[in-house]
């Protein structure tokens, strides 16, 4: 019995991430609220979980949701739908447009910075709720992602409190 629920949970995520992507013709993808997993207990930290190119936040909360520690808030925010130069203008979810692989090409500047700026207001939405700023871990596994925090500056302004 657990098995046929647990399936049916995976065939909503499937079809829910689908209906997300159907966006695709359009930036509405930024518009999405993040997914979120709410602690199970009293809410003493969060992860924030950046998910990587032509993915959502909805894939990853499910996994939050099998593993999750009771005392954490998981949140997962959607990517908007971009064109990415990277992959011949195709849109899909992206933090910002990946023009090039090289050391030397150039890189999606104003678009690194707003990515930064709307993770940078979960962090501000989770320290006005009472969880402080050494309680907030951000992650994920793809690469692209952290390249929004790899300049000094951001991260200075990405984890600066008021």
């Amino acid at each position: 019995m657990f098995t046929f629920f647990l399936n049916t949970y995976r065939l909503f995520l499937l079809l829910s991430g689908f209906f997300i992507l159907s966006c695709v013709g359009s930036n509405e993808m930024s518009l999405v609220a993040p997914i979120i997993v709410q602690a199970t207990a009293k809410h003493t930290a969060s992860l924030i979980f950046l998910h990587g190119l032509g993915d959502t936040g909805l894939g990853w909360s499910a996994g939050f949701e099998e593993i999750r520690a009771p005392h954490v808030k998981y949140i997962c925010p959607n990517a908007p739908v971009n064109p990415v130069t990277l992959n011949g203008g195709f849109r899909m979810p992206s933090w910002f447009d990946i023009r090039s692989l090289s050391f030397s090409g150039s890189e999606d500047e104003e678009g690194i910075k707003t990515a930064a700026e709307r993770i940078k207001s979960i962090i501000d939405e989770e320290i006005k709720s009472g969880i402080p700023s050494d309680r907030i871990v951000l992650g994920n596994l793809r690469t692209l992602s952290t390249h929004i925090f790899t300049s000094t500056r951001v991260l200075c302004t990405l984890f600066h409190t008021t």
